[in-house]
């Protein structure tokens, strides 16, 4: 019977479970703040893009866009807007 005694081989075997967590985490949050922006500007059809929106930008960005984009006409379209914008790295 052959042994095997490198640590590094067995080692690397076992799972890394805060990997695993950290992203968990990021999926639970990212929902979360997608459901909270479909509760503030009422557009359940949005939902995936706020998906997006939640896990490309840093959230207080999001709350930020989203307390500018309430004090226009079109709030959903000008929070859209403000996002796409802040995506592609243009603010």
């Amino acid at each position: 019977m052959k042994t095997n005694n490198n640590v590094n081989e067995i080692v690397s075997l076992k799972p890394n479970y805060n990997v695993n967590d950290n992203e968990f985490d990021k999926s639970k949050a990212t929902e979360r703040i997608a459901y909270a922006l479909v509760d503030k500007l009422g557009s359940q059809q949005s939902f995936p893009f706020y998906c997006k929106v939640a896990y490309s930008l840093p959230e207080h960005k999001i709350w930020n866009n989203l307390e500018t984009a309430m004090k226009g006409k079109n709030p959903g379209g000008l929070f859209n807007w403000l996002c796409r914008r802040d995506m592609n790295g243009k603010a």
